[in-house]
């Protein structure tokens, strides 16, 4: 991929024109699945974004907590990728609505989902915790059975209605105000499906539906005439499938050859284990959905696998223990080579007044990026470089070295080497000290890129006494 510096050319629109991208699309369009690797932090969900947006065909990026989720939802909009409003499937403990652990809008959520997949034939991104295809779900015909559809015009018997929504777990209430709860005064049928964005109200005539509205529960008025209701019921006793059942149940809600992106197979894994046959429901062939495994890490070469030369921008945001002076500078100092590389540097910030406030920083300490560093809007959950691209991307509390909720350590006693294992390579910075498990103590130099049976691939190079190098 060739890097182009026009400051105006977007993420987005540089790696929708990269070839590897185009190729990737027409193999799942076939439906034959793949392994992408090299795709650090929110290049991820840049990715699954940009295929999805390709395909055109229903997708479901799973990831290992819903932290991740909630990031990955985040980097979507960021990047214009969602489409419509991405669907958030969340994790469900039970469906039991007098239980302690009853979570109304964890369960409320799960059946806007549903909803789409079963009633919405436009492709949606769907991101869902790993623990979530695994919580009590409803078989796709049971809930075929529980879709309530009310018409302008047709014959409804209130009473009738009025039971089996109480017989679907509704709450009978004076005043309807919130999802789950039904009323009947004379002639007016209130109803708050879950999931819904308002409740509706029915007006009748004798037995005849003469019309349909949303209303205000605040306030009760009527707000926007509608011209059909169709919405799902499902009480408890139907969400009966757990653990590898609750998967399948829930992937055959899925059209044919929808994408299923799995970020992280070996963490998803982890996070199944120990529930029988949930591995071989997730990342096997039960179903006809397209595969698509999403790693950090760059993969070894073979059949079906591309790699993206995508990672973590060097030291930025990774050591909470500077302090903050240091940490900026450090910052700074990162940028200043990212753009002595030619690369275009974008900085998402969530608010108005920071793009102004970031720009005042550089002013101060490091006025040559002024006009080289691009600003946009959105949050970013972890920022990352294209490589080959000449891009990187960074998220406003990473420029600002921010951790999330972490506050700055107490400083080090002088003399001490604090050290811990790592838990990726991309934490390490060039020249910091590493101990190998076999070799001891080494200076981590960087990425290089080795040739090896023909292919081309990156490793760590760690220097030794005597310039002696070890590539992992």
């Amino acid at each position: 991929m060739t890097a182009r510096t026009t400051s105006t050319v977007s993420l987005v629109d540089l790696l929708a024109d990269d070839p590897r991208i185009t190729a990737v699309a027409q193999a799942l369009a076939a439906g034959a699945s793949r392994f992408l690797g090299g795709l650090w932090g929110s290049a991820a969900a840049l990715v699954a974004g940009l295929l999805f947006r390709q395909v055109r065909r229903q997708a479901v990026l799973v990831v290992a907590s819903l932290e991740e989720t909630r990031d990955a939802l985040e980097d979507l909009q960021t990047f214009g990728l969602a489409g419509e409003d991405p669907l958030l499937l969340p994790p469900l403990a039970t469906a039991e609505r007098a239980a302690a652990g009853f979570d109304a809008a964890a369960f409320a959520a799960r059946l806007v989902v549903l909803r789409e997949l079963f009633m919405n034939p436009h492709p949606r991104l769907i991101v869902a915790p790993i623990d979530a295809l695994l919580g009590p779900m409803v078989p796709r015909d049971r809930f075929a059975e529980t879709v309530v559809r009310v018409r302008p015009g047709e014959s409804l018997d209130p009473a009738a209605f009025l039971r089996r929504l109480l017989d679907r777990e509704f709450l009978r209430v004076a005043r309807v105000e919130a999802a789950g709860e039904v009323s009947l005064r004379g002639d007016v049928l209130d109803v708050y499906p879950w999931g819904a964005r308002r409740p509706i109200r029915i007006e009748l005539f004798d037995d005849e539906v003469e019309e349909i509205r949303e209303f205000d529960p605040e306030t009760q008025r009527s707000i926007a005439r509608v011209t059909m209701v169709r919405f799902p019921a499902a009480r408890a006793a139907d969400f009966r499938r757990e653990g590898a059942a609750a998967a399948r149940a829930f992937l055959e809600f899925l059209p044919p050859r929808s994408l299923l992106f799995l970020r992280d197979v070996d963490r998803l894994a982890e996070r199944v284990a120990g529930v029988r046959g949930a591995e071989t429901a997730v990342f096997g062939a039960d179903t006809d959905a397209v595969r698509v495994r999403l790693a950090a890490m760059p993969l070894p070469a073979g059949a079906g696998i591309i790699n993206f030369r995508t990672t973590s921008v060097d030291v930025l945001g990774r050591t909470p223990r500077w302090p903050a002076s240091l940490a900026l500078s450090q910052t700074l100092e990162t940028v200043k080579r990212l753009l002595g590389r030619n690369h275009q540097v974008h900085v998402y910030t969530p608010g108005e007044g920071e793009p102004q406030r970031l720009k005042e920083v550089l002013a101060e300490r490091l006025p040559e990026a002024v006009g080289r560093v691009h600003f946009a809007a959105g949050r970013l959950a972890v920022g990352f470089q294209l490589r080959d691209a000449g891009v990187a991307a960074l998220s406003h509390d990473e420029f600002l070295v921010r951790q999330r909720g972490a506050a700055e350590a107490p400083p080090e006693r002088p003399g001490v080497l604090r050290t811990r294992p790592i838990r990726d390579f991309l934490e390490l910075a060039e020249g910091e000290l590493v101990v190998h498990a076999t070799h001891g103590i080494g200076r981590f130099l960087g990425l290089d890129v080795l040739e090896r049976a023909g292919v081309a691939e990156e490793f760590l190079a760690i220097e030794y006494r005597d310039a002696a190098r070890l590539y992992v």
